[in-house]
């Protein structure tokens, strides 16, 4: 199974996450930017193949009174992502709100900062598709090493 977490925005930051043999958990694969839907069905066209080996997910966008571009922009992206995933995997992506998010950004950060994904800035979108994503197998019961992760990042002062 292929977790693809989605951070819509007027970029789309968006990561894989895999199950790898070596660790016998989840990790990331792949990380990045969609600048535009395009970019976005580009990627998703050779995942259509093995639809049922994916888990889409995605942050919903959570504001009222929404009439500043950017907001509008990410409100299209969000019922786009939620048009593409019936179309390619033949089921809706599953939401998730930003404060679902929260506590796993600190953890995110420090995993694409060990993994060399620098300057963080360059990342923004991403880190929260990342967040997303340990939220997501958080909650699920899915291994992503998080004992590991939480010892590298937190370590214990003695």
């Amino acid at each position: 199974m292929k977790i693809f977490c989605l951070d819509p925005g007027v970029t789309t930051g968006w990561c894989m996450f895999e199950h790898f043999e070596h660790t016998n958990s989840y990790e990331i694969s792949e990380l990045g930017h969609f600048k535009n839907l395009t970019e976005l069905v580009e990627k998703l066209k050779p995942m259509k193949e093995d639809w049922a080996t994916v888990r889409m997910l995605y942050e919903g966008f959570a504001r009222g009174n929404s009439a500043v571009k950017e907001q509008l922009l990410t409100i299209e992206m969000c019922g786009a992502i939620r048009a593409l995933g019936v179309l390619f995997f033949n089921s809706e992506p599953i939401k998730q709100y930003p404060e679902s998010r929260k506590t796993y950004v600190p953890l995110a950060k420090f995993m694409l900062k060990h993994c060399g994904y620098t300057p963080l800035g360059d990342y923004t979108h991403a880190i929260d598709a990342v967040a997303h994503g340990l939220a997501y197998m958080q909650k699920e019961g899915i291994d992503w090493n998080r004992q590991y992760w939480m010892q590298l990042a937190y370590p214990s002062v003695d």
